[in-house]
């Protein structure tokens, strides 16, 4: 393994150990449950078949199956038969929610959310900057954004933002070398987005212009037909499962789960608004570092135009989409749900921003005072059952008159008993948080010991170099 091979394993580590301090150990809302139920029915009899529920639908030969991609299902299955080996080494303790199965499935997010950083900063890293504002921009995206919250539910939007960070990535590396591997896996990553979220078909143009662009200059015939050839097979298998899938639920390519989507250009006006400033979704209020995203954009334009304009098309694309949506809300939910994939993208350009500032001192002062803000927004989100209990700014606008019918006031027990550990904590089960907090802090502290060196020597050899 090389010297960046082994950093970014270590990152892992350290993102993943972070973010398992936090797990709830459950699932918040019924669409959880609704994927955690389908990849129960796989494991155990290898069927899409669900109990009838107030989400799912219809199938075709009769019961009731759920209307989502199956990717997630199928990639929560190893953390399922963990569980369930679990179940057998020490069934239903009475520390945990519900069962062992329920806890490892809930952790899913969180390894997914640990694997985007990485991939983020490797994106970074291929643009050429080093490693220190590299790192340090993957944890302003990890922990000041909603990208932290949303590890802690199996909502499918953080494995979308991953594939299109793990498809960016293959477009750079494709660039540089001019491989078939990478256009393999840009392929796959693009190909499987469709059979995790139908709508991560409204980035595909953005992805695309990004990989033409790293052709250079002069086309070579045989390089476009490899690319062609190679890309088109992968995106039609992707298509091609995701319509066997519906075949199989509803006997029919489009079915039950994509009938009465309405659009409607008018709705702009009112919906934008609401993604980007509103305290329920307000991706600005959210994720705080993204108020510098047009000033981002400009650094990137000076970087890299291509890929400045490229992750603008994704991120006007998907903006366009669910300004237009009517259920555009998510649901009850902290922050733009919606908009968590596309989240992920818009997030590069500040990360390229900290990379190119990163000796400016006065520039590193607003950047601190943003990503604090944000990390206090998201880890307040994550310490409460943001279904029975307000998000941050909720809170905070309560404090400034605003009424929340059905609502009960704070209730330190209640808004802070969500995560695994403090309900150890309230509930006296001591020798939990005893093995647990400790185990999670040593992955996290020999991680850091690994990454810290490797950070403190390529400073050194830039200062040597100067």
């Amino acid at each position: 393994m090389t010297q960046e091979g082994a950093f970014r394993f270590f990152l892992f580590l350290f993102f993943a150990g972070l973010y398992l301090l936090c797990t709830p150990g459950h699932f918040y809302t019924v669409d959880s449950y609704v994927s955690y139920w389908t990849t129960q029915s796989l494991v155990l009899e290898g069927s899409l078949q669900i109990a009838e529920n107030r989400i799912s639908v219809p199938m075709a030969e009769g019961g009731s199956t759920g209307r989502y991609g199956p990717l997630q299902m199928v990639l929560c299955v190893p953390l399922y038969v963990a569980g369930e080996f679990m179940e057998r080494i020490w069934p239903y303790p009475i520390y945990v929610y519900r069962d062992w199965r329920v806890v490892f499935v809930a952790t899913f997010n969180q390894w997914i959310g640990a694997a985007a950083l990485v991939v983020f900063y490797s994106i970074l890293r291929k643009l050429g900057y080093a490693r220190k504002p590299c790192f340090a921009a993957a944890c302003v995206f990890g922990f000041a954004s909603p990208w932290w919250t949303y590890a802690l539910d199996l909502f499918r939007q953080p494995l979308a933002g991953l594939l299109f960070l793990w498809a960016i990535a293959e477009a750079l590396n494709f660039g540089r070398a001019k491989d078939a591997g990478s256009l393999i896996r840009f392929g796959a990553a693009v190909g499987l987005s469709i059979t995790n979220r139908l709508t991560a078909v409204a980035a595909w143009p953005g992805l695309f212009v990004l990989l033409a662009s790293r052709f250079g200059r002069k086309w070579e015939k045989k390089t476009v037909l490899q690319a062609v050839g190679v890309i088109g097979v992968l995106l039609a298998v992707g298509i091609a499962a995701q319509i066997a899938v519906n075949y199989i639920r509803f006997d029919h390519w489009w079915g039950w789960a994509y009938e009465n989507r309405k659009f409607r250009l008018g709705w702009l006006a009112r919906n934008l608004p609401d993604l980007l400033l509103s305290p329920a979704r307000g991706l600005l209020l959210f994720a705080p570092p993204l108020v510098l995203a047009v000033h981002g954009f400009l650094a990137t334009w000076r970087k890299d135009r291509s890929f400045a304009l490229a992750l603008a098309l994704m991120i006007a694309a998907k903006l366009l989409m669910f300004g237009t949506y009517e259920d555009y809300t998510g649901g009850m939910n902290p922050g733009p749900r919606y908009l968590i994939p596309i989240m992920a993208v818009l997030f590069l350009y500040v990360g390229v921003l900290i990379c190119e500032e990163w000796n400016n001192r006065t520039f590193r002062y607003s950047m601190g005072f943003l990503a604090g803000l944000g990390f206090v927004v998201n880890g307040f989100n994550c310490l409460i059952p943001y279904i029975l209990t307000l998000t941050f700014w909720d809170q905070i606008f309560r404090l400034f008159g605003q009424t929340y019918e059905g609502i009960p006031p704070w209730n330190t027990r209640v808004d802070l008993y969500d995560l695994l550990v403090v309900r150890w904590l309230f509930d006296g089960f001591y020798f939990s948080i005893a093995v647990y907090v400790p185990l999670m802090l040593s992955i996290v502290l020999f991680a850091w010991t690994r990454i810290r060196p490797l950070l403190r020597e390529e400073s050194r050899e830039v200062e040597t170099s100067r």
